[in-house]
C-alpha cells in the first residue's frame, strides 16, 4: 500500500483503484470504498478510463432522465462525504446530465 501511495505522490490527477477501492489524489487518501457503492465508483471507473478530464457526461445514464439525475445527485453526495482528505470536490454541471469536480486549496477544505 505505501509503494502504491510513493509512486503516485506526483501525480496531478486523481487515482483511481477499482481492485482495491481507492481513490487518491498526489498520493493521499480520498477515500476507501469498504461497501459496494456501485453508483460513485461507477462514477471514478469512468473518470480513470477518460484519464480525468474535468467534465464527464453522467455514467449512470439509463435512458430514464428522471431516475439518473437523481442516481447522480445521490452519487455526488456520497463522493463528497467521509473524504479521509478533503482534496476533491464533486459537483454536478446542472443538467442532471454531467459532472466535474475541483481540486481544493488548503482554505476551501471543509468537513463535512
Amino acid at each position: 500500500m505505501k509503494r502504491f501511495a510513493r509512486t503516485n505522490r506526483g501525480n496531478r490527477r486523481p487515482v483511481y483503484r477499482d481492485d482495491i477501492g481507492e481513490w487518491r489524489f498526489r498520493g493521499l487518501l480520498v477515500k476507501k470504498f469498504r461497501q459496494p457503492a456501485s453508483n460513485q465508483r461507477a462514477i471514478l471507473r469512468r473518470w480513470q478510463q477518460l484519464g480525468w478530464r474535468t467534465h464527464i457526461a453522467n455514467p449512470l445514464a439509463d435512458g430514464d432522465g428522471a431516475h439518473a439525475a437523481q442516481a447522480l445527485h445521490d452519487a455526488i453526495k456520497g463522493l463528497n462525504r467521509h473524504q479521509a482528505h478533503r482534496l476533491i470536490r464533486v459537483h454536478g454541471d446542472g443538467t442532471g446530465r454531467g459532472l466535474y469536480y475541483t481540486i481544493l486549496t488548503p482554505s476551501r477544505r471543509r468537513r463535512t
